[in-house]
């Protein structure tokens, strides 16, 4: 686990060592100086600054629906040639009055 509470996979992908490559397949280990599999974990492993910042902001998530209905209003806006599209707060007020909140709830 991390600071902050999350569960780490102790892996090659969440390694400090790892130098991915466009492959996911394979990953280059720079500790060992070898090729290794992203699931491959060894002795050396020691978690990635990256996984140790996982969940340290604790900001809100936006809902799927949101981002989509978004996207298509942005879409549609560049299809009619608009340059300046309408405010996002109006936006995310209009989707809040028909769908309820554009973040997603903890359970």
């Amino acid at each position: 686990m991390n600071e902050w509470e999350v569960r780490i996979k102790m892996c090659c992908a969440s390694c400090e060592w790892m130098d991915a490559t466009r492959l996911q397949t394979k990953r280059r280990c720079t500790k060992r100086r070898k090729g290794v599999r992203p699931c491959d974990c060894c002795p050396k492993w020691v978690m990635s600054d990256k996984m140790k910042d996982v969940r340290k902001s604790e900001g809100k998530i936006k809902r799927r629906e949101y981002q989509l209905f978004l996207l298509k209003i942005r879409e549609q806006e560049m299809l009619e040639g608009k340059e300046d599209g309408r405010d996002v707060m109006e936006l995310r007020a209009e989707f809040e009055s028909q769908y309820g909140s554009v973040y997603l709830v903890d359970s």
